[in-house]
């Protein structure tokens, strides 16, 4: 399994580290680059098939989180689909992970900034898979920490959590018939 190869773990890892760390000037198509490793990483953390947190899924979780909301809070990504990807891969850390991403963005101040731009960019993740991802995440941490064990900076913030995880819950039926009627109509053409 991926989880158990020790190289293709270390490999991915790699990859992540020097696509998310090189600049705009290090290579053309940097953007397309950086948006398919941030795909990566977030159907790596996605892929932990016993939701266990192992020391090496930790590790995993830790790095591309850390790489990822980094550069959301030095606010480096330059338009709202690729702070939406980096945020994607942070909800993903927390369905893998609630506990050990929660002490990283409480131990770089980064809960406030995670919150403010998911609160900001809430209505922007139209895919049903973004919605699910925002419900699974927010749900993660409320139901994976206990809320006296939440640090204070999410404590205050959980009505702005509730609220962003209440909307998606809300547009999440309509996101889904929009994604049936393009199926529909892709079925459709396919026919003809």
């Amino acid at each position: 399994t991926f989880w158990g190869n020790h190289r293709l773990l270390v490999a991915v890892m790699d990859i992540a580290k020097r696509v998310m760390t090189m600049s705009d000037d290090d290579s053309y198509g940097y953007s397309n680059e950086q948006e398919s490793v941030l795909e990566m990483m977030e159907a790596v953390l996605l892929s932990n098939p016993s939701g266990s947190a192992s020391e090496g899924m930790q590790q995993v979780v830790q790095m591309f989180v850390g790489l990822t909301m980094s550069k959301v809070a030095e606010e480096k990504c330059d338009t709202n689909t690729m702070t939406i990807l980096h945020l994607e891969v942070v909800l993903a850390g927390l369905i893998a992970d609630a506990s050990s991403v929660v002490s990283l963005l409480e131990a770089h101040n980064w809960s406030e900034v995670f919150v403010a731009k998911l609160a900001l960019l809430g209505e922007k993740f139209t895919r049903v898979h973004d919605k699910r991802l925002v419900i699974a995440g927010i749900s993660s941490i409320l139901n994976k920490i206990k809320l006296s064990d939440l640090p204070a900076t999410l404590q205050r913030n959980t009505h702005t959590l509730l609220s962003v995880y209440a909307d998606a819950i809300h547009t999440l039926p309509k996101a889904m018939a929009a994604r049936k009627k393009l199926q529909d109509e892709a079925e459709n053409e396919s026919d003809q």
